[in-house]
């Protein structure tokens, strides 16, 4: 079951990365989202072995967690480390820390609420699912040329009439 849950998980992140990669925002990418947030809710739900009573009082708990997550995500430059000045290796540096951070005290803070649901095994399992999760969806993402610190495209540089994502490091 476990590892079946896993190739489950591993395949809905490759759909999330590809559908976080392929922008400008859409009906169709909404849609892809959407059906993405269902099948990792229903992967949390059999991997925590919730009834239905705890699965609807997890999932608004849950939604708010990964809402609060995000909540720290700054668009900034984007910056090719190979090509990086010091200064903006140290800021590099100093913002993935701060993300660290914020996704410690966020999960700290999160443990009283998932009690009200989950026992503290379960709380466990769900953080291991969430880091599993975000692991594969970055290495999808890397694998495609995405990148998780901004989702625009470089505007100074157009390929074929159309935007191109690539590892540009022109200030915007």
């Amino acid at each position: 079951m476990k590892r079946m849950m896993l190739l489950v998980i591993m395949t809905m992140t490759a759909a999330f990365a590809t559908a976080a990669n392929n922008r400008p925002e859409g009906e169709n990418n909404r849609n892809k989202r959407e059906e993405l947030q269902k099948s990792v809710m229903t992967i949390i739900r059999a991997e925590l072995s919730l009834d239905d009573k705890q699965f609807e009082t997890f999932v608004p708990i849950y939604g708010e967690y990964r809402e609060a997550l995000r909540g720290n995500e700054k668009r900034g430059e984007r910056i090719n480390p190979a090509n990086a000045t010091d200064e903006q290796m140290l800021d590099m540096l100093n913002k993935s820390l701060d993300h660290q951070i914020h996704i410690a005290t966020v999960r700290k803070e999160y443990i009283a609420r998932f009690s009200a649901v989950l026992n503290p095994r379960q709380i466990a399992e769900l953080y291991r699912i969430d880091n599993m999760l975000a692991k594969r969806a970055f290495e999808q993402l890397n694998k495609r040329g995405g990148d998780f610190s901004r989702r625009g495209h470089c505007p100074t540089h157009k390929h074929n009439g159309h935007h191109h994502r690539h590892n540009c490091t022109t200030a915007e």
